[in-house]
């Protein structure tokens, strides 16, 4: 756990009095329909993709969002994919907008799903996946299609 967590105590009560307000408190254990929120790299330390080949790669990323999107759909949940917002004018702002809002989508998901190369990005390992282990909620790999269930502890040695 230790150096890896850098959730602010106010980030993560402000995701449990939004999930309060919604009335999804516990929503992994209340939720009637199962809810998976999408983690993993999108931008380049807040910044376009400024090459062919970040661009490429940003487009694999997307592609890989997309695919588990459709299956996690025919498994019965409801899918948070932040890559379906990527557009020119997200670029335009540093990113911190965007990071709270996909917070009080994560604070209403019963699963946080960590794409391929979830890693290297800094919103997963600073807000996404700590954010997740406070509120208790289940958290899987996805790698070539398939779901692994993991454990915070587990990921944080895969960290270090």
């Amino acid at each position: 756990m230790g150096k890896h967590k850098k959730v602010t105590r106010e980030m993560i009560d402000a995701c449990m009095n939004f999930a309060a307000a919604a009335g999804v408190i516990n929503s992994h254990i209340d939720m009637p329909i199962p809810t998976a929120y999408l983690a993993g790299p999108i931008s380049y330390g807040g910044k376009e993709p400024c090459c062919d080949e970040e661009r490429a790669e940003l487009a694999v990323r997307c592609a890989t969002s997309y695919e588990a999107e459709r299956e996690l759909t025919g498994m019965g949940y409801l899918v948070y994919n932040p890559y379906r917002h990527i557009s020119p004018a997200a670029w335009e702002h540093d990113g911190s907008d965007w990071y709270w809002n996909d917070m009080k989508y994560l604070s209403l998901a019963t699963a946080l799903i960590l794409l391929p190369g979830w890693k290297s990005s800094r919103g997963v390992v600073k807000y996404e996946l700590p954010v997740a282990a406070a509120l208790e909620m289940l958290i899987f790999t996805w790698e070539n299609g398939r779901l692994q269930e993991m454990t915070y502890e587990m990921l944080c040695e895969e960290l270090s």
